[in-house]
């Protein structure tokens, strides 16, 4: 089973990590990569879409 660590996104004004149970938050997303780093049997890998 994979769960997500962190992702992390462009914004207009950089870019802005996101982890599990963060709190709301609401900001004007920008066009770039999203990357997602995966924590797979307590080994971090970090994946790009």
């Amino acid at each position: 089973m994979m769960e997500v660590k962190e992702i992390i996104l462009s914004t207009n004004s950089g870019q802005i990590g996101v982890l599990p149970n963060h709190a709301p938050i609401s900001i004007a997303v920008d066009i770039g990569i999203l990357r997602i780093r995966l924590m797979t049997f307590g080994v971090n890998d970090q994946n790009t879409l």
